[in-house]
């Protein structure tokens, strides 16, 4: 029983990575051979890959921070051949020669249905395998709430084909039974159903001994959310460190830079309290039952992963408001969370472990 992973694990993002790792380990815990399939995405390359910043920033602009975009290349490189064990490396002119290889194909998680952050790779929706009964998808996500022009009927013709399709976001079920007539399970990031203890197994622990700290952790630029942290580290004392990698924002605050994606977990089982704006930070937080706020408006965007999570876990108090300096933090009732996690997750295993023994008849 041989399954192949595709996803967006060259992405130089933790949340990425982690993300195609829990779900490796998890399939491999009911026996199958699992491998992450090294397909080279050209938008996923570009995005994040600094040999092409200049061609895509411009030589100033990519020229500046080229040092620390490639350190932090090789940060992402190391974990890859430390947990990923990958083969040959494809694209979209190999990419048919793999079908016979394996027994099913699992396209996700992650956003790699998005036409904008796969560049609409059609690799993603498995357009290169024949067989249906092979084709299956988890907790994948489309990072849009309603088709682009012209793209639902490409979408339509090939997510039609699947045996089973498992989507991240209510949203994006509510979509494809709307505007394609198609069915689609809800199921949580993989992070979420690999478990606190073999996270921790996972981790590891900051370098140097601390003192208790408060960590921050942004994707996007933070609105208010710094702010409430230096309130937060008055009212208790606490260290305040941002796990970031940037050298211009808020250097009064303590950085942490350049950790490896088990350093990054190690970060966030020792914290008191997280502070984020990012989806995998707020999943860090649940697994590890941290003291957490989340501000989902950032000033770009709104995060409506994150406030989705939170609201299936009862914990949209832990939203931080525009209003914040009234804002007070109220206690967790990590039970009932924990519970409903679990059942969330016992449907996810289910999905999955019926992935294998389907195909293992």
């Amino acid at each position: 029983m041989k399954i192949g992973i595709l996803t967006f694990h060259r992405a130089y993002n933790y949340g990425a990575v982690l993300q195609a790792y829990a779900l490796k380990k998890v399939i491999e815990s009911f026996g199958a051979e699992v491998e992450i399939i090294n397909y080279k995405c050209d938008q996923v390359d570009l995005d994040h890959h600094p040999r092409y910043s200049i061609k895509k920033m411009g030589l100033i602009r990519g020229g500046i921070g080229f040092y620390g975009r490639f350190a932090k290349s090789l940060v992402f490189e190391r974990f890859s051949k430390r947990k990923f064990n990958l083969g040959k490396e494809y694209n979209r002119k190999n990419i048919n020669d793999i079908e016979d290889d394996f027994d099913v194909f699992i396209a996700g998680s992650d956003q790699i249905w998005s036409n904008k952050f796969s560049g609409f790779d059609t690799t993603f929706l498995l357009d290169f395998v024949r067989d249906p009964k092979k084709k299956y998808s988890y907790a994948a996500s489309f990072g849009f709430s309603s088709f682009p022009d012209a793209t639902k009927e490409i979408y339509q013709k090939y997510l039609q084909t699947f045996q089973k399709l498992s989507v991240r976001e209510d949203s994006a079920a509510e979509m494809l039974n709307k505007e394609c007539g198609l069915q689609s399970f809800v199921h949580l990031d993989p992070t979420l159903i690999m478990g606190a203890n073999r996270w921790k197994s996972f981790c590891k622990p900051p370098k140097c001994e601390r003192k208790k700290y408060i960590l921050i952790y942004t994707i996007q630029p933070p609105v208010n959310l710094i702010s409430y942290a230096k309130r937060l580290a008055q009212e208790t004392g606490l260290e305040l460190l941002y796990l970031s990698n940037s050298y211009r924002q808020h250097q009064e605050i303590k950085h942490i830079r350049l950790v490896s994606p088990e350093e990054f977990v190690g970060w966030f089982n020792g914290a008191e309290y997280v502070l984020t704006n990012s989806f995998h930070g707020t999943a860090f937080s649940l697994i590890f039952n941290k003291k957490m706020i989340v501000e989902i408006e950032t000033q770009h965007s709104l995060n409506t992963r994150s406030r989705d999570l939170l609201r299936l876990c009862n914990l949209e108090s832990r939203i931080l408001p525009k209003d914040y300096e009234a804002y007070k933090l109220d206690d967790i009732q990590w039970g009932s969370v924990n519970q409903k996690i679990s059942s969330f997750q016992n449907k996810a295993l289910s999905y999955l472990k019926e992935i294998c023994q389907a195909q293992g008849e």
